[in-house]
C-alpha cells in the first residue's frame, strides 16, 4: 500500500498566510533592529529629523539678540537709536547619503530556520554593521565641527591686543581704530594706553562682534612714527580644540584627560552652551586610562557617583561619559556614496565633548530588512538598509580633545 502525501505544520507559516517563511523573516528583522538599537551610541545624543521625500533637509539656525538701555521718550523702533535687535538667520542643509546596506546570503534557508544560533549571528552582524557606520559618521561629523564656524555670524569678538611696536612720538596718539566688522557685525573700539610717549597697550571699550578674522589696528592723532599692534579674536560661534598636556612621545595620562575635560567645559561655558545635555565620548582605551589613574578621582571629580566594581564614570566636568570605539583615530578618506563630509585627519583625537544640539541627522529611510529566496542560487539574500545623512548644526557646541603630537 503506497503512502499518501502528508500536510506538515510549517513553523514559519502565519495563520491565513501563504508564505512559509514569513514568521522567520519577522523574527530575523526584529533581531536586526534590536541589535542596531543596542549598539548605537550616538542616536540619542544629537538631533534627528525624518523626511518623507527629497534628498536633503533644512535646519534653521538663528543668531542672538542684544540688550540696551532705554532713555525715556526715545523711540524703540527708530533704527537710528539702535534699540531693536537684529537677529541673524541662516540655514544648514544636510544631504541624504546613498543607501547604506549590510547583506548576507544564506545558501540553505531550512538550515537557518532550524539552527537559530546561526540566524542570530547573521541578524546580529547586519545590525551591528549598520550601527557602527552610523556612529562612525556622527563621530566624524562632530570632530570636523570643532574646526567649523556657525552659519550665523556674530560670534567673533576682539579679546586681546598685542603691541608689536610702541612707536616714536613727540605728541602721543589719541585714537585707535579697528577695521570694520563684516556686514551684520559691530566694529570694535578702544583707547590707546600711552607711557613716556610710547603706546604700551589698548583698552578695549567695545570688543565688537561678527569678526571672521582678526581686524587690523591703527593708531592716529599723534606726531611721530606710529605704533603697530595686532588683534586676537575669539569666535564664540565656532568650534574649539583642547590640546592635552601629555609628554611628547607618550600618550595622555588619566589626569591629562580629566584636565582636558575641564578645559572643554570652560570653553562651552564661555560660549553660553547649556549645561544640560552635554556628553563626552572617548575610546575604551582612554576611558579606562582615566578610570584607573587614581581612585581619588572618584572622590574629587565624580562626587562618589562612580563605582570601581562596574567601572562607571557617569559624569566628569558636567559631561556624561560615553564609551565608543567608533571615534576616528587616523586619517579618513571620503567614500563613494557619501553626500556629506566625513573625511579628515583625526590622528590626535582622544575625546569628543559636545552638546546634543551640535549635530543633526536627516533620515529618509529608517533601518529595514528585506529577504528574497533566489531559486537559481538556491538560497536567501537578506539585506538590512537605511538612507540617512549627518551634518554639524552648532559648531560652537563641540570641543575636540586632542593629544599633543609635537
Amino acid at each position: 500500500m503506497a503512502n499518501s502525501n502528508s500536510s506538515p505544520s510549517r513553523l514559519g507559516l502565519a495563520v491565513g498566510g501563504n508564505d512559509n517563511y514569513a514568521l522567520f523573516l519577522k523574527k530575523f528583522a526584529g533581531e536586526v533592529l534590536t541589535t542596531f538599537t543596542t549598539n548605537n551610541v550616538f542616536a540619542n545624543l544629537h538631533n534627528i529629523r525624518t523626511i518623507d521625500s527629497g534628498k536633503s533637509a533644512q535646519f534653521p539656525i538663528t543668531g542672538v539678540a542684544t540688550a540696551k538701555y532705554h532713555t525715556p521718550g526715545q523711540s524703540i523702533s527708530d533704527s537710528g537709536n539702535s534699540l531693536t535687535s537684529t537677529i541673524n538667520h541662516a540655514e544648514k542643509i544636510i544631504n541624504v547619503d546613498s543607501l547604506l546596506i549590510s547583506s548576507a546570503f544564506v545558501a540553505n534557508i531550512d538550515e537557518m530556520m532550524n539552527h537559530y544560533d546561526v540566524r542570530s549571528i547573521y541578524s546580529t552582524e547586519l545590525g551591528r554593521a549598520l550601527a557602527q557606520r552610523f556612529d562612525q559618521n556622527i563621530a566624524k561629523t562632530l570632530a570636523l565641527g570643532a574646526s567649523d564656524s556657525s552659519a550665523v555670524a556674530g560670534g567673533g569678538i576682539v579679546t586681546s591686543i598685542k603691541i608689536t611696536s610702541g612707536g616714536t612720538y613727540s605728541v602721543a596718539p589719541t585714537t585707535v581704530t579697528f577695521s570694520a566688522a563684516p556686514a551684520g557685525g559691530v566694529t570694535a573700539t578702544g583707547t590707546p594706553v600711552v607711557n613716556n610717549l610710547k603706546v604700551v597697550g589698548v583698552t578695549i571699550t567695545n570688543p565688537g562682534s561678527g569678526y571672521l578674522t582678526a581686524p587690523t589696528v591703527t593708531f592716529s592723532g599723534g606726531t611721530g612714527t606710529a605704533a603697530t599692534a595686532t588683534a586676537a579674536i575669539t569666535n564664540f560661534r565656532a568650534g574649539s580644540t583642547v590640546t592635552l598636556e601629555n609628554a611628547l612621545g607618550a600618550d595622555a595620562t588619566g589626569a591629562n584627560i580629566v584636565d582636558g575635560l575641564y578645559k572643554a567645559a570652560q570653553l562651552l561655558d564661555e560660549r553660553n552652551i547649556p549645561s544640560s545635555d552635554r556628553y563626552c565620548a572617548m575610546p575604551a582605551e582612554f576611558f579606562y586610562t582615566m578610570a584607573r589613574s587614581s581612585t581619588d578621582l572618584f572622590n574629587r571629580f565624580f562626587g562618589n557617583t562612580g563605582t570601581l566594581s562596574s567601572v562607571e564614570l557617569p559624569e566628569v566636568a558636567g559631561f556624561k561619559i560615553v564609551r565608543s570605539n567608533n571615534l576616528p583615530r587616523y586619517g579618513v578618506a571620503a567614500n563613494s556614496g557619501e553626500n556629506n563630509t566625513y573625511s579628515g585627519d583625526f590622528t590626535a583625537l582622544r575625546a569628543l565633548c559636545f552638546h546634543k544640539a551640535a549635530a543633526g541627522t536627516v533620515k529618509l529611510k529608517d533601518i529595514s530588512v528585506e529577504s528574497e529566496y533566489q531559486i537559481d542560487r538556491q538560497g536567501t539574500l537578506f539585506v538590512a538598509k537605511y538612507a540617512m545623512g549627518h551634518g554639524i548644526l552648532r559648531p560652537e557646541g563641540v570641543v575636540l580633545v586632542n593629544a599633543k603630537m609635537q
